[in-house]
């Protein structure tokens, strides 16, 4: 059997929900932004997201496909 023109794995895709998107921000966001950073990190590793939410759409997905088969 020949080699797989195409394998893929372990894919995943992950979708955050809720982030906020700010275009710009003030001096004073940024600076508070820069200090709460290390907090945040800490409650992320914790398993608490706040206001955000995760979930994966795709997780660990193994494909292969063989010359001349067709998807």
């Amino acid at each position: 059997m020949s080699e797989p023109a195409i394998k893929i794995e372990n894919l995943s895709k992950e979708y955050i929900i809720g982030q906020r998107e700010v275009p710009y921000s003030t001096l004073r966001e940024t600076i508070m932004d820069i200090v709460t950073v290390p907090f945040r990190r800490l409650q992320r590793l914790r398993g608490k997201v706040g206001e955000e939410q995760r979930f994966f759409a795709l997780r660990d997905i193994n494909l292969q496909i063989n010359e001349g088969e067709v998807v």
